[in-house]
């Protein structure tokens, strides 16, 4: 365990912290209460909470996906991600997710993408998402339409021991190609 993935997981706990230590010492956590929690979950002596866990996938969004910190995804994706979402041809696990991540972000420079929706159990995280952004560069080879663009998806996610380990879902792609003028839209 290297310091990034306690720093990682103090980031985490910055989110669930103060409802969980409040609901269960009836008052915030301090430093070193989450400190010990982080190094025990990331070394497998605790598992994971379900608040947990959306706080990672949360981070997911936030981090990687709406700022483009690709080291983010180091530290909360496993490197060997099973990702059943990946395009064809990509590699597969944590750099295969980053390419996307960097495909995406070079043609919608201002991509922003919420989670309209969360629910965990276990250590699973079904969201529900919606992106936004500005066709300002190429996709896919597509040339930049200048358009705006607002496309929703639906993703499970596996978690183990911190981190992503699995992807699965889907998203509007025959939508975001019909408004960035790739592909007619009917009618």
């Amino acid at each position: 365990m290297g310091i990034s993935d306690i720093i990682g997981a103090l980031w985490i706990s910055k989110y669930t912290a103060t409802l969980r230590y409040k609901h269960y010492l009836g008052r915030s956590a301090n430093l070193a209460e989450l400190l010990m929690e982080a190094v025990l979950r990331a070394e497998g002596g605790i598992p994971m909470s379900e608040e947990y866990n959306k706080a990672i996938i949360l981070r997911l969004f936030e981090e990687v996906w709406s700022r483009g910190d690709l080291e983010a995804a180091n530290e909360i994706i496993d490197p060997n991600m099973i990702d059943h979402v990946t395009r064809p041809g990509n590699p597969i696990g944590l750099e295969g997710f980053k390419q996307s991540v960097n495909m995406f972000r070079s043609a919608f420079p201002d991509l922003e993408i919420t989670n309209d929706d969360q629910i965990a159990v276990g250590d699973k995280v079904a969201v529900l998402w919606t992106a936004r952004g500005t066709h300002m560069g190429e996709l896919m080879g597509i040339p930049p339409s200048g358009k705006r663009i607002e496309v929703r998806g639906m993703y499970l996610y596996r978690l183990a021991g911190g981190k992503l380990v699995e992807r699965a879902g889907a998203r509007d792609m025959l939508g975001l190609m019909q408004q960035i003028g790739a592909i007619p839209t009917p009618g």
